[in-house]
């Protein structure tokens, strides 16, 4: 993570948040799609989880794998990271995990990609992968869509203008660098919808795990608690019902290393 707000994952507060508030189906979404993928070898010996975080992208990945390592720059991130059995967290990243040569069989990557420098991150996984082995890249996006009530739109997007996206690596595989790297593409990136249910102050809690409301808060000097419960207050009358679904869109593609 080389930019401002990459670095806001650093700040304990932020991972805090990110630990209580983010929702991990997505990460079982994804695991699910990759099996048809390494079908044949399961369970995989070492799957590794670049840009781990609080673990929500790592646990998923023992339904695959015997051994599940995280690797994340973050102290603050790694310290609340759920362990257990056949998982490891160690510090390092995309461009320099410091696993030997030809060491596993899977990389995740989720929600992570577009924070590394992809010249030297796709070489540094296509070093660590076996032959054969399989690099996934996942991400998702809210779609700002809350389901039945159409009012939200207009909401999410005074609320995207007041909290604009921050600038981003924008980190893109091409197939130059694949091949380049010894990657060969076996499934284009692929979108799926799914839902995800919130409370007024649980999405609001969610919100405040995003990088342009993390990058608001730090140039405000503002106080995550009384943000996120201003938030709940203007989310509220918008729902008429405790618990409301939002849509959210899914993005996964796959590569193998060739040799």
């Amino acid at each position: 993570m080389t930019t401002t707000a990459g670095r806001l994952w650093n700040e304990a507060a932020a991972a805090q948040r990110y630990a209580r508030f983010r929702p991990d189906s997505f990460h079982g979404l994804v695991v699910e799609r990759l099996r048809p993928w390494v079908a044949g070898r399961l369970p995989l010996r070492v799957a590794v989880d670049l840009g781990s975080g609080t673990g929500q992208s790592t646990r998923p990945l023992l339904a695959l794998s015997q051994r599940v390592i995280g690797i994340e720059p973050s102290a603050a991130m790694r310290s609340l990271a759920e362990g257990g059995s056949g998982i490891t967290y160690q510090e390092g990243s995309g461009e320099a995990t410091g696993l030997p040569d030809a060491s596993v069989d899977l990389v995740s990557i989720g929600l992570a990609f577009h924070w590394m420098d992809a010249t030297r991150a796709v070489p540094e996984i296509a070093r660590i992968l076996v032959s054969g082995g399989i690099l996934a890249i996942s991400n998702n996006g809210f779609v700002g869509v809350m389901t039945g009530q159409p009012a939200f739109g207009s909401w999410w997007k005074d609320y995207l203008s007041r909290h604009p996206t921050p600038k981003r690596n924008q980190a893109v595989l091409t197939r130059e660098l694949a091949v380049q790297s010894g990657l060969q593409e076996i499934q284009a990136e692929t979108r799926f919808e799914y839902q995800e249910s919130f409370t007024a102050d649980r999405l609001a809690g969610y919100l405040a795990t995003q990088t342009n409301a993390l990058e608001y808060l730090k140039t405000h000097d503002a106080d995550a608690s009384t943000w996120i419960a201003g938030i709940t207050a203007s989310l509220q009358p918008l729902f008429p019902k405790p618990e409301m679904e939002f849509q959210f869109q899914g993005r996964l593609a796959v590569w193998r290393r060739s040799g």
